[in-house]
């Protein structure tokens, strides 16, 4: 690329932009944000890191419903919606990037392949409803909201220094073993991992609190590890119709239907819990025993309907409510 404008190169070969197929830059600074979506019959660009450094702007591909492939290896960051249902693209390669804005991969149906391995932030909606099966972002340490909610193909994720993942991060993913090593926050708002239907077992060694409805519908898993959950918030696992393993050795704080209707829990076994919120263990019809050293606080029908409940001892009970 010599410098000349689109224009002079496509009046010289008189073409227009809705015939270009694609663009492969060898040398020379070429100005990516100078594409639009006006090139409706691009399906490839390649332009190696030497040849483009810096952002790419908001909105600049959305829409191109034929682009298949995308190498901007010198790419920092990529805009908002920039790619944003591109229905027909498959690969793309960005070999610099370290931020990913919200939206900007969303609904790109085909997308299967991808290369970030500097990406360190991802933007709420950014690969939501894409075909991946698989992410490795070695030094990505946030996911934004709804950032790969509905992709149903994805089986497996590598982020070793993830620190906080969005609310409905990864709805509706096909994961079935799950290990955060370093996460510490999860989104305020809850639905995390709702309707991963085949997730089984997840390890959350740092995480403190899990937001509302976090595993609501993971009708598939049996166990979780949290070696530092302290508070589990209202329905965060609704519908977890297997869990029976739970690991929550400081537990604190259990909120209101927590673990309502969950058939398979046979024990309620805590040290350092204090409170039991409203119909936390209702309908639990498993449940055989409960012991809580020192629990001073059980709300309204936090144990209801649990008719295999045989052994109680709450030693510190405070305060219990109706129908408890």
């Amino acid at each position: 690329f010599n410098g000349d404008t689109f224009d002079d190169i496509l009046q010289q070969y008189q073409s227009g932009v809705n015939t270009i197929v694609s663009i492969i830059v060898q040398e020379g600074d070429f100005p990516v944000n100078s594409l639009s979506n006006e090139y409706s019959q691009l399906t490839t660009i390649e332009v190696p890191a030497n040849c483009f450094t810096g952002s790419i702007s908001d909105n600049l591909f959305q829409n191109m419903d034929v682009l298949k492939t995308v190498i901007i290896e010198g790419a920092i960051s990529i805009g908002q919606s920039s790619f944003q249902n591109c229905t027909q693209l498959e690969t793309i390669h960005f070999s610099s990037c370290i931020h990913v804005n919200s939206k900007s991969f969303q609904s790109c149906s085909l997308l299967k392949s991808v290369s970030m391995p500097l990406l360190q932030k991802i933007d709420s909606y950014a690969f939501s409803g894409t075909s991946l099966t698989s992410i490795e972002f070695n030094y990505l340490t946030q996911i934004g909201d709804y950032s790969f909610s509905d992709c149903s193909l994805l089986t497996e994720i590598t982020t070793p220094l993830i620190e906080s993942i969005g609310s409905y991060s990864f709805k509706g993913a096909s994961f079935t073993t799950l290990t955060f090593a370093n996460l510490l926050e999860m989104g305020t708002n809850g639905h995390c991992f709702e309707s991963c239907t085949k997730l089984e077992i997840i390890n959350l060694n740092k995480i403190e609190e899990l937001p509302p409805y976090s595993f609501n519908g993971c009708t598939s898993l049996h166990t979780i590890i949290g070696e530092n959950v302290t508070t589990i918030k209202e329905y965060c696992f609704y519908s977890c119709i297997k869990l029976a393993t739970i690991t929550f050795p400081i537990l604190e704080t259990i909120e209101n239907y927590a673990f309502q209707g969950i058939t398979t829990i046979s024990e309620v076994n805590y040290q350092n819990v204090i409170y039991i919120g409203e119909s936390a263990y209702e309908s639990c019809t498993g449940l055989k025993t409960v012991v809580l050293d020192s629990c001073k606080t059980i709300r309204e029908k936090a144990f209801k309907g649990c008719t295999s409940l045989s052994r109680i001892e709450i030693p510190e009970l405070y305060a219990i409510y109706h129908s408890a």
